[in-house]
């Protein structure tokens, strides 16, 4: 049979918020391929000392963009009557009403008791520590075994304290004073996990047992020192009877070797061997039966039986869920029986258990030889769409582009085209490939904001201005450009900065490593605020520069302040004015920019990427 549900998305296990009285141990979205409806499963463990009556919870869908869908999802557990560390809700299903659901959040959470009294889950709800194995963390399996002995025999885990809980050795979290899956008590779980006393305890347990085998040791060579004596007793009567004894000897070999040779492995081991294969097969136990009746060859019908047993012990592997032993049988039985129809059926069904595992790759290829076995044609389309969502998880988004257009109409995979090309674009534009991102936006026209990137790239500047102040000793230039911002489709101006030598004739960036670079922080009638990362200078305590431009960019005013809105220096110390500069002029700092940034590959790094982007899509377009 295929595998009915496919899991979508799971939450972190063991979510808790303070004083809460459950714990989510696990909640999970699942596709349930029979009746085709996205469901959750949450399962909770109560941590209250008051019996639960009631869990009411709100969940907000959200699909494969990360985008939240329709209304609010509100679902009640009803006629529960839960006590202090028993499980619940893991048997209910809860039903999203869209089908594009691919995850989920908890927005609310409400717990009623049986007196009628209310509690409010505090949210968001965050994981409990992760188990630490004890054997981990001891490093020594006798040093667990010790612990295990002073404790419980089930103790597997360290214990520990999150919140107000505390963790089991067991594995259980609980609130109170003992646990309420093994009832070892708190004090006694945390006591014995005393890394001193437990080597102690551990040495002293040690030589004991190695007391106890020495002992043991010593009364077996006792008993075999005596077994030696018995046996030179007799050994001296066996010689006084010896020469009575070989002549009666003789015949007995003859008659022996006669038997061994001829009679036995001619008539009767082959029958024993036989009636042992038989009664393997009624014990069940085929693979033994298997192997005696292919070592008879041709004695009676051992290759058929053979076959049986093979064929039985196939068809149990297949009830087990082990099918890729069981094709291995079906193949060596050949023709035998149905033999050949059960080897498709288990193909499928490890194919669908393939695809339930999110093993897709391989799902497909078994689809692949099926054919029109069942429905393994409409299966190829399911693993060609749910490799393109992985390929698109992990933002190869043109290889999801190719597979989601080769699926045509097939489920939601029209809109999935256009979302990867989306995703592409901006992708692009991070990459400094405006060019390519210009195309992939025009290709989906309206979708969500691809004009606006596409207007946002064509108006891109890239700008040269040159400075004059009391302070400059030589020619400074500003090359000013544009970058764009992806998280939230909007563009900002961007600062590198240089100098020129005595004779004017060079440009020395390396004044000025631009690795923290201006950024536009906001502009307003005429008036830009630069700032070291672009955000406002309270945040960073940083200075910034204030631009009052003239014109269209013609020049602009610069003066600089300090985060706190005082200027920087003595009044007017730190002003200048910025003059745009010619189409000569801009091509030559352009040029002496980019020698600098080529040096030790600086140019590939992620800060100069709107520089050479910029530069790429003028010339280019």
């Amino acid at each position: 049979m295929a595998e009915r549900f496919i899991r979508l998305f799971e939450l972190p296990n063991d979510l808790y918020s303070i004083n809460s009285p459950i714990i989510i141990r696990q909640a999970v979205l699942l596709n349930d391929t029979k009746s085709e409806n996205i469901i959750a499963q949450i399962k909770f463990q109560s941590v209250s000392n008051k019996a639960i009556s009631a869990v009411k919870v709100n969940i907000v869908a959200i699909d494969v963009t990360g985008k939240e869908i329709n209304d609010v999802i509100s679902y009640s557990y009803l006629d529960l009557n839960v006590d202090n560390g028993q499980e619940f809700g893991s048997n209910r299903a809860i039903i999203f009403p869209s089908i594009a659901t691919r995850s989920f959040r908890l927005q609310k959470i409400t717990a009623i008791y049986l007196d009628k009294t209310i509690t409010e889950i505090q949210m968001p709800l965050q994981p409990l520590q992760e188990k630490v194995p004890l054997l981990d963390a001891l490093k020594d399996y006798e040093l667990v075994k010790q612990y295990q002995i002073s404790v419980n025999p089930s103790a597997k885990f360290v214990p520990q304290e999150d919140s107000n809980l505390w963790h089991c050795s067991c594995g259980r979290w609980n609130k109170g004073k003992a646990c309420t899956q093994c009832n070892a008590s708190k004090q006694d779980v945390f006591t014995a996990y005393d890394l001193e006393k437990l080597i102690g305890q551990r040495d002293v347990r040690l030589q004991e047992e190695e007391r106890l085998r020495k002992e043991k040791e010593h009364i077996k060579e006792i008993a075999r020192c005596k077994k030696e004596e018995q046996k030179a007793i007799a050994i001296k009567r066996t010689k006084h009877v010896a020469k009575v004894i070989v002549p009666v000897i003789a015949i007995v070999l003859f008659c022996t070797f006669l038997y061994s040779y001829w009679i036995l492995p001619t008539f009767i081991r082959p029958s024993q061997s036989y009636s042992t294969g038989i009664s393997l097969m009624n014990e069940q136990k085929y693979d033994e039966a298997a192997s005696i009746f292919e070592s008879l060859g041709t004695y009676k019908d051992s290759e058929t039986m053979k076959n049986e047993a093979l064929y039985c012990n196939a068809n149990v592997l297949c009830d087990n869920k082990k099918y890729k032993d069981a094709i291995e049988l079906y193949r060596k039985i050949g023709d035998y029986k149905d033999g050949p129809q059960k080897l498709k059926q288990t193909q499928y069904q490890l194919a669908n258990q393939l695809f339930g595992n999110d093993n897709f790759a391989a799902a497909k290829e078994l689809y692949e030889t099926l054919s029109n076995y069942k429905d393994s044609e409409k299966r190829l389309l399911d693993c060609d769409y749910f490799i393109a969502l992985n390929l698109m998880k992990t933002k190869d988004y043109l290889s999801a582009l190719d597979s989601f257009k080769a699926l045509g109409n097939y489920k939601d995979a029209v809109d999935l085209v256009k979302e990867c090309s989306y995703l592409a674009g901006k992708d692009y534009i991070k990459k400094g490939q405006y060019k390519d991102a210009v195309q992939v936006f025009n290709l989906i026209g309206d979708y969500k904001d691809s004009k606006d990137y596409v207007l946002l790239l064509d108006n891109a500047v890239s700008m040269v201005f040159s400075g004059q102040s009391e302070l400059m000793l030589s020619a400074e230039y500003y090359w000013i450009v544009s970058e764009i911002d992806t998280d939230n489709c909007t563009s900002k101006l961007i600062l590198y900065s240089g100098r020129a030598d005595s004779s004017g004739e060079t440009i020395d960036i390396t004044f000025n490593e631009n690795e923290q670079m201006d950024k536009c922080w906001k502009i307003n009638n005429g008036t830009a605020y630069m700032t070291e990362k672009g955000e406002d200078p309270s945040l960073n305590g940083a200075c910034y520069r204030v631009w009052n431009i003239s014109g269209n960019w013609e020049s602009f005013t610069e003066k600089v302040y300090n985060n706190d809105g005082s200027e920087l220096g003595d009044p007017g110390e730190y002003d200048s004015t910025w003059t745009r500069a010619d189409n000569q002029l801009s091509e030559k700092i352009m040029q002496s920019f980019i020698a600098y940034f080529q040096k030790d590959e600086r140019w590939s790094e992620p800060y100069y990427t709107p520089a050479k982007a910029i530069l790429d899509y003028k010339n280019n377009s």
